[in-house]
């Protein structure tokens, strides 16, 4: 998932060896494996917990696995063992050059051979360095003497870290001692204290970071010192690129294959069970309603177009794949197939009307809904995923898989205009088929009550919490590029129907992820098109909103361009829009505030400092104040793909 180029940051503010360690497996980088005198427990465990055997590691994963844990070797190869201090993590232990010089130290400057400078230690006693510390190594006994540096930044985005513990012991008036954590392969590769790297050394004339540590021997307060907890994505990888490296019993048989040996067979007892239990069941249900059906007179069934009707059109049923289409049982007086529905016992009040029957049309007669009706009682709610003013989404299970199903609120009873428009949102969606928008599955309901829409359902959720979650992860060149390109997809596609499609509420959160970071657009249902589009019919959520929109005016689909363009700075900065926005008091801006200075053109969200500048510029038009200047979606494809 990463690609060469990725890396630590080497200027002090990261010891993040294990993340520089992913992307140099993920370069298909090889060192040789370490050489432990032992295993220490607190290793051994993480190792038994994921079923790993540590012999069968590369050395690159060793070493990840080493540091993430809370371990370093030291010359003899033993395995130190590393305390955080304070609200410090493995990955922020390393001293930047302001936190260095903080301590009173000076520092040396040196030149790597691509023309960066970096910072190698000068002057600083061993009280100095332990003051400035943020972690704790285990007391051992070191017989190599050192001449080499106990703090320094620099290194190269290629470099393959080896987390090692030096105990730096001297006298100089008084008796110090400073454990340093280096992150080159050897100590002989290392320039002596005060002194560059040369190019003749394996560094090749760049630095790397060291910083220090204090002893065990000499550290009191036990309430700072704080126990490493493996990181989950450091497991997570180690198992997914490593199955080679699993457990194996004394027969050669890998104990990691015995679980899904054991669910799977479980899950195909049940499903045969399961499948016996359901036929039952729906055959005596439908020789009941059978029964009543033929009992009941006056009752004239709706039909809606069977396949004989000249207007009977069956292309939209092979548009999209879909799950399965079983009989109908959910109606109380016809149990044929979805074809031929009768309108349910129950449907009173309200919906004996116009507008019920209207809605009742476009779900019985829709050419995009035709075979697409799921019963309901096959579908079984699991969990709430969300919940808005009107509607929520819930995980169901349907056809021995997840799927979403959005429905309307269940707590009061609804109005006859939100099911109308609900069914006009469940239409359209069965008329998209596009890769990058969420596919439709069907459509359930046994009244216009609990009418179900059931989509696709994606496990890693939306965009916006997967970069709140993992924004260190990614990147522009191996995902977010990727991602920005099949929203905008989407968006030419909705855009090149006839009248165009514009959705009105494009955001990271209406955007998921499948488990290949691949983009799908969802939630149309404020999506309208190009007619008489004014602020009257409804937008979406402020900070991704044009602002002809905010300010009740006339828009089209260049409208769905702006809101891209606030995506992409989400993107970027994988945080919300306007997170950085201060008001002139130094506090944070209010929404007002913010959105008033939006409408006026005044106020863009921000792009990192380290944004390449394509997507900058992309960003940019696609903010534009007026709605003209703005790309078109299948420009803003090509302008993103480099064309």
């Amino acid at each position: 998932m990463s690609s060469s180029s990725e890396s630590m940051a080497f200027d002090g503010s990261s010891s993040d060896l294990a993340r520089q360690l992913y992307y140099r497996a993920k370069a298909q980088d090889q060192v040789e494996q370490l050489a432990l005198n032992a295993i220490p427990a607190g290793l051994q465990t993480r190792l038994d917990k994921l079923q790993l055997d540590w012999d069968k590691l590369p050395g690159i994963a060793q070493r990840a696995l080493l540091w993430d844990s809370g371990f370093a070797v030291s010359a003899d190869g033993d395995a130190i063992q590393i305390w955080t201090l304070g609200d410090h993590t493995m990955s922020t232990l390393a001293l930047t050059a302001d936190e260095y010089e903080a301590a009173g130290c000076v520092f040396g400057n040196c030149t790597e051979p691509d023309g960066t400078e970096i910072h190698i230690n000068y002057h600083c006693n061993g009280a100095q360095m332990n003051r400035a510390a943020k972690c704790l190594a285990q007391e051992f006994k070191d017989d190599v003497s050192y001449n080499a540096a106990m703090w320094a930044i620099g290194g190269r985005a290629s470099m393959v870290p080896k987390p090692r513990v030096a105990k730096h012991d001297w006298v100089d008036g008084e008796h110090y001692v400073v454990m340093a954590v280096h992150t080159l392969s050897s100590d002989q590769d290392e320039p002596g204290y005060d002194s560059c790297p040369t190019t003749s050394s394996e560094s090749a004339g760049y630095g790397s970071v060291v910083f220090p540590c204090q002893t065990t021997a000499n550290f009191t307060s036990d309430l700072e010192k704080k126990t490493v907890v493996g990181s989950d994505w450091v497991s997570n990888w180690l198992v997914e690129d490593y199955p080679d490296a699993a457990v194996e019993d004394s027969n050669g048989f890998n104990k990691l294959l015995l679980v899904p040996i054991v669910l799977g067979a479980l899950v195909v007892v049940a499903l045969v069970a399961l499948g016996f239990y359901c036929k039952r069941k729906r055959q005596q249900r439908a020789r009941m309603e059978f029964e009543e059906s033929t009992a009941d007179v006056g009752q004239t069934p709706y039909l809606a177009p069977t396949p004989g009707d000249k207007n009977f059109d069956q292309r939209d049923t092979n548009a999209r794949p879909t799950l399965a289409v079983s009989e109908d049982l959910t109606t109380s007086t016809y149990t044929g197939a979805d074809h031929t529905i009768q309108f349910p016992v129950g449907y009173g009040g309200d919906y004996v009307s116009g507008g019920s029957n209207t809605t009742l049309k476009i779900l019985l007669t829709s050419e995009h809904l035709v075979g697409k009706r799921i019963p309901l009682e096959n579908l079984t709610f699991e969990k709430a995923l969300s919940k808005g003013a009107s509607g929520e989404v819930w995980v169901c299970e349907y056809a021995g898989q997840k799927v979403a199903a959005k429905r309307l609120l269940q707590t009061k009873e609804a109005k006859a205009e939100d099911v109308h428009e609900f069914a006009q949102e469940i239409e359209l969606n069965a008329s998209l088929d596009h890769p990058n928008v969420g596919a439709f599955i069907g459509v359930a309901w046994s009244s216009l009550n609990n009418l179900s829409m059931v989509i696709e359902y994606f496990p890693l959720g939306d965009l916006q919490r997967y970069l709140k979650r993992n924004a260190d992860l990614l990147s522009w060149a191996r995902d977010k590029i990727h991602m920005a390109i099949g929203v905008a997809s989407a968006l030419e596609y909705l855009h090149s129907r006839s009248p165009p499609i514009i959705h009105r509420d494009l955001k990271s959160k209406n955007i998921l992820l499948t488990r290949q970071l691949e983009a799908k657009v969802i939630d149309f249902g404020v999506s309208r098109g190009r007619l008489d589009n004014t602020m009257t019919a409804g937008v979406g959520t402020p900070f991704w909103t044009a602002p002809e929109i905010l300010e009740g005016k006339r828009y089209s689909e260049q409208a769905d361009i702006y809101s891209f363009g606030v995506v992409l700075s989400e993107l970027d900065t994988c945080k919300i829009p306007f997170h950085d926005c201060i008001s002139s008091k130094g506090k944070k801006a209010k929404p007002f505030h913010i959105l008033k200075e939006v409408m006026a053109g005044t106020l863009r969200p921000s792009f990192s400092a380290d944004c390449p500048p394509r997507i900058r510029r992309v960003g940019v038009a696609c903010c534009q104040q007026d709605p003209a200047r703005r790309p078109t979606a299948a420009v803003l494809v090509a302008m993103l793909q480099g064309e």
